[in-house]
Formats: C-alpha cells, structure tokens, sequence
C-alpha cells in the first residue's frame, strides 16, 4: 500500500456525551452618570442598533408626579464618542404621574410596549399597551394590547417582555396557576393578529420563588431571567438563561446562572442582549432599594468537540488522524484537529446549523458524516465515539447519504457532499476498484426494486464519473430486496435496508 493520506469519514456514531460549559461575559460596568443616578434604573430595552437606550426612573423627585408618584420611561442615546448622553424624560404620554415603563421595541423602532392601559380621562390600569411613533418622530396612539382570558390580580408585580419578531409575549405574574409567586408565562400572536392565552413555562422554569423580567433572544430560542426560587443563586435575585427544546414553549433546558461577573448578593435582573452579544441589566445594592443599569459583553467562544477514534475491524484506538469540521453546503471549514493516542479535538460552532465532518487516516476509508449543533447543543462540549474501517479486499462501507428523488433513480443535491468524498478517496488511491450496491425494501415488485436499485447506483457511477473517475474501476449492481439487513415489517427496519453501499474488490 502506498504511502498515501486517505480520506475517510466518520462511520458510526457509538454514543455523545453533553458536558456543561458555562457562557461567558465580560466584567460588568455600571453605566455612568448620564443614565444612572440616584433614583431607581431598572427595565433597559435597546433599540436593535443599540444605539437608543429606554429605561425606567422611580423614586425619582424628577419624576412627572414627584418621588413617591410612580415610574417615568427615560432615554438616552448612545453618541459617536462611545459615551451616553444625559437621560431624558420620554413625552408626557410616557411620563405621567402613573407607573410607566419601556417593555420592548420593535425591530424598526417604531412601536414601543409599556407596561398598564392608557383609559380615558388620563388615568390608567392594569395591562398593556403600544404607542407608535408618528412621522414627527412623536410618540402617540397608545392601545391596549388584548391578550386572550388573561386576568391579572391587583397590587401584585407584573413584568412583560415582546420578542423582537413580535410574535412571542412573556408575562411575570401571580396566577391561580401560579406555583408560589411571580411565574413565567407566554402568549403567542396567532395568524389573525390575536395573542393567545398564556401559558405557565413550566416546573423546569418556574419554582415557588420568584420569576420575572424575562427576555427571549433573537433567534427565538434562549430565553433570560430572574428568580430567586434556585439553590445555587448568589443573592436576592440572579439572571438565569435556558434554552427552548421546542416548540410547545413548556419545554426548557435546565436554566444555568449567568455566573458571578454579572450577579450579586443583591437583586440583578432586567438583562437584555443584542445580537453582537453587548448586553445590558439592572443590579441592585443589597442594603438599598434602588438599582442601577451595568453593560457587559458573551465572550465569543467554540464548544469543544472530543472525538475518540478506533478501528472498527481491531477496536483498537486510531492514534493519527486528522479531522476537519465543514459548514454544509459552502465547504468553509469551521474546526481542525489531529488525534493523540485516540483522541481528536478541536472547536467547533456554537451557532446551531448543520455541518460535516470528514476524516483523513492512513489505511482506513470511509465516508463523511452529518453533525447538528442544535440548541441543546450550544455552549455545551461534545464528545463522541467513532469506528473507522481499514481499507481491505472485501471491506464493505455503507454510504449514509446519499438519497434519490422518490421511486426514481435522480441523485438530490445532499448527495454530493459525501459523493465527493467518495471521489477523493478513489482519486488518493489510483489503483482501487470498487462495487457499488443499490438495496430496497420489500414493499413493490421484486423485479420493479431490483431495476430501481440498480438504477440507482448506475447514477452514482455516472456522478463519479463525470468527476474524473475512470469507469473501468467503477462496478456496480442492483440486489432490490435480495438482501435485508433488517426486518422489512416496520418502518425503521425498511428504511435500513433501503442503503448504497460500496465493496473494495481491489486496493
């Protein structure tokens, strides 16, 4: 055998194993003079340029209606220099001598949600409602948002936060459902227009503590808050973050404590994050009642991928090996890695999407393999275990992808990732020759599955071919249902035995 590198991809995934790696962010910094003073900052919501910061005043003598009337929604903007300038009351509409605070901005920064309902005659209840910015730039039209059987119970806190699609509202509130004190809710914009009723998160977010200032990040799957109902909190009130499992909104993550850099033995709460990671949040003093806004930033970091490599035929460890992680679809290699004494690491996305790996060892070829970073996935190390064959006279390499258009024998564009492979593997190895055969299930007529079959694979010798691959070292052969691996009875079973394969007739 020559002194050759082969390609090969990962065969069979034995077992993954989830490690916890917690996120990281930069050490906190109180923002300065210009926003926070000695009033009550709390519930920050950020333009999505981050260049307009809205917040809440109370205890405030500036206050519309004096210290003890209520919040006021105050603003800042964020200057050229980098410094924010001196906040600002918001209009009267948004400074009265009731309780008013920013909620949520939309993506255009053109509809603000405050908390309660703008009645008649100046006054206002429980709920809430969105003004709008008129082409002057004025805030105006304040309307009640109408949620669907939502009862709120009086002198009890409620906080609520709009996702940044506004398709998505988050609701801090006492409830007959609720465990304790305050939990989180939901409520979902229909196709008419109409918010849902809400429903409680669930005993994975909710304890008979507290739960408030929620926030759900722009991608719509990890969601921020304070509670102070977990055991491994550092005080009054900590942030926490869990990830949405799917789409039912009842199922979380356990949540997972921001760490000591942002919480604090008094109330931390009220974070929110752009998408560049810069985030904001309110930390309270322990021994007062006012808090003020602090501004931190997510390290930007891979998760790491442990990958133990063995021979499939010997079981014995594959001490060099190199692998290389691709995005799918664009070949940008993401992660690189060479294995000592079995093991393989090397960093790979934390942004969920789908991506491939692909193998090169010396002596062993197989094919590349699928790998999902899925929410449950991100800001968590990934070990696996994987079982490479040695090219051998007789070996046997099943390909996992490649797939056809429906009872017809055209290759789907999936295919070429690992056919690709396949063709480096054949260019590497000038003298191989090799069988490729097309298998069905048992469903239809034997003699229509075995010219399927063999259709099939005709169309992936042609696809080599038409890469360079000479023909002559190409056989190929369609077996239909001939030979199960599995029980053709149920679904699971048929799907295994509809397979590609190849054979290593010469090396």
């Amino acid at each position: 055998m020559k002194n050759t590198k082969y390609i090969l991809t990962i065969l069979s995934l034995l077992s993954i194993t989830l490690v916890h790696a917690q996120t990281k962010y930069t050490t906190a910094v109180k923002l300065g003079d210009a926003v926070n003073s000695s009033c009550d900052e709390t519930a920050p919501v950020l333009s999505s340029d981050g260049k307009m910061l809205f917040f809440a005043r109370s205890f405030c003598p500036q206050n519309t209606g004096g210290n003890v009337s209520g919040q006021d929604v105050w603003f800042s903007k964020l200057g050229d220099d980098g410094k924010w300038t001196n906040a600002e009351k918001a209009s009267d509409l948004l400074a009265n001598k009731y309780e008013n605070a920013p909620v949520s901005l939309s993506e255009d920064g053109n509809k603000l949600y405050v908390t309660n309902s703008y009645i008649a005659g100046g006054k206002m209840a429980l709920g809430l409602s969105t003004v709008s910015k008129s082409a002057s730039g004025a805030w105006e039209n304040p309307n009640t948002v109408a949620i669907k059987s939502f009862e709120l119970k009086k002198n009890t806190f409620i906080g609520y936060h709009v996702s940044k699609n506004g398709k998505h509202l988050f609701i801090s509130r006492y409830a007959k459902d609720s465990t304790d004190m305050e939990d989180l809710f939901v409520s979902n914009l229909d196709a008419s227009g109409n918010w849902s009723q809400p429903v409680n998160l669930g005993s994975t977010i909710n304890t008979k503590g507290f739960e408030t200032s929620p926030f759900l990040d722009a991608n719509d799957s990890t969601l921020y808050f304070s509670t102070n109902g977990r055991s491994d909190g550092y005080g009054d009130g900590d942030i926490y973050m869990s990830k949405r499992l799917d789409d039912s909104w009842t199922n979380w993550s356990e949540p997972k404590n921001l760490g000591n850099v942002i919480n604090t033995r008094g109330f931390d709460g009220y974070f929110v994050q752009l998408q560049n990671g810069v985030a904001y949040f309110v930390s309270g003093d322990e021994n007062a009642s006012t808090g003020d806004i602090y501004t931190t930033k997510k390290v930007k970091s891979n998760s790491t991928l442990f990958v133990n490599l063995t021979d499939k035929k010997t079981g014995k460890s594959l001490p060099l090996t190199s692998l290389t992680c691709y995005a799918f679809g664009t070949k940008e290699v993401v992660g690189k890695a060479i294995s000592e004494n079995g093991i393989a690491k090397f960093s790979i996305p934390t942004k969920p999407a789908k991506y491939y790996v692909v193998a090169h060892s010396q002596g062993h070829v197989t094919m590349e393999e699928d790998m999902f970073i899925t929410n449950e996935l991100v800001d968590k190390d990934t070990s696996m275990a994987m079982a490479l064959n040695p090219i051998e006279v007789g070996q046997k390499i099943q390909l996992n992808h490649v797939y056809f258009e429906k009872s017809k024998a055209n290759l789907l564009e999936e295919s070429f990732t690992e056919l690709d492979v396949l063709q480096e593997v054949l260019t590497e190895n000038p003298t191989m020759q090799i069988l490729i055969a097309g298998h069905t299930d048992s469903r239809g007529y034997p003699k229509a599955n075995k010219k399927l079959s063999e259709d099939r694979v005709k169309s992936v010798v042609d696809h080599l071919v038409s890469k360079g691959i000479s023909a002559e070292r190409l056989k190929y052969k369609g077996f239909g249902s001939a030979v199960p691996v599995a029980d053709n009875k149920t679904e699971d079973g048929r799907a295994k035995n509809r397979r590609v394969e190849f054979q290593i007739l010469k090396n």
